[in-house]
């Protein structure tokens, strides 16, 4: 379900990142690049899912300083929602989008972007579990 009040369906990157798999898997020139971008996108698919998941249950994003919002969120699992399986792949998922996005080489980059989007996946699964009052949706 999507509330009128939100636009973007932060899933849709998630089947982005699989694009980049497919594309990184048929394309040798740019396999890299495709893989490392599946990781990012797979990251913000469960990122943005999980802070619209939190947000009915007390989380506030930042208004301005939204970098806090990756550590806060997961805290948020932890210590509010007592979901720590969530709290641990969003840090999982982060961890690998670092690296991807920021470092010269990734180690096992083929099972990094597949454990990426496999994560991100059971991410959204989990945050959809949640339960929310009958006023909101997401």
């Amino acid at each position: 379900m999507r509330s009128e009040q939100f636009s973007f369906k932060w899933s849709d990157f998630l089947e982005i990142a699989r694009c980049l798999q497919t594309y990184g898997a048929t394309h040798r020139t740019n396999r890299e690049a495709a893989y490392r971008s599946a990781v990012s996108r797979a990251y913000f698919a469960a990122f943005g899912f999980a802070v619209r998941a939190a947000i009915p249950h007390g989380f506030k994003p930042a208004e301005e300083d939204k970098v806090q919002d990756h550590t806060n969120l997961r805290t948020f699992y932890k210590e509010t929602l007592f979901m720590i399986e969530v709290a641990e792949n969003l840090d999982d998922l982060r961890i690998a989008r670092n690296s991807c996005d920021y470092d010269d080489q990734v180690a096992e980059l083929n099972k990094v972007h597949k454990d990426a989007v496999s994560d991100a996946q059971d991410t959204i699964n989990w945050c959809e579990d949640i339960p929310f009052s009958s006023s909101f949706s997401i």
